[in-house]
């Protein structure tokens, strides 16, 4: 049953790298079995590779994110203009580890605010003079979380 899993997974990437050659997207979008959707915004599509039962995406630069397998019901790649408004700025990707959302290489001051899904925010906080800002999940209300920096916005579920 897993080798016929990875099998799929392997011939479904192959696929979807394929069929969208040369497009424009820049999102990729990964819906994990108990619903929870995280999109992640790239300047370059990333690569998708799998170590042993985990998806491993990896970035332009160093980045890269993990999920279980078994914890996957499908991913995609779309594009952030038809998924959420196209982010200003100078282009920083967040790094998701550990509940926690790290933003670097941003300006001192800039700001990273957190909405819940009707809309309120929750926090705002400010990059320190190293140009990061650290975003504990575990601090913020559980559910669906938009994070918006003057670069990127991203969607999390915070469990």
């Amino acid at each position: 049953m897993k080798k016929k899993l990875i099998i799929l997974t392997v011939m479904l990437t192959a696929f979807l790298s394929a069929a969208f050659a040369g497009n424009e997207d820049n999102v990729l979008i990964v819906t994990q079995k108990n619903g929870a959707q995280t999109v992640f915004a790239f300047e370059k599509k990333p690569v998708i590779s799998y170590q042993g039962e985990t998806m491993v995406i990896t970035t332009t630069g160093s980045s890269s994110y993990s999920f279980p397998m078994a914890d996957v019901k499908n991913y995609a790649f779309g594009n952030a203009a038809t998924i959420i408004d196209s982010p200003k700025g100078d282009k920083t990707l967040p790094v998701l580890q550990n509940g926690h959302v790290r933003f670097q290489k941003m300006t001192d001051g800039q700001t990273v605010d957190v909405y819940s899904i009707d809309g309120r925010m929750v926090r705002s906080l400010k990059a320190n003079d190293k140009g990061m800002v650290d975003i504990d999940l575990t601090s913020l209300p559980k559910g669906t979380l938009i994070i918006k920096s003057p670069a990127t916005q991203i969607k999390v579920l915070n469990k």
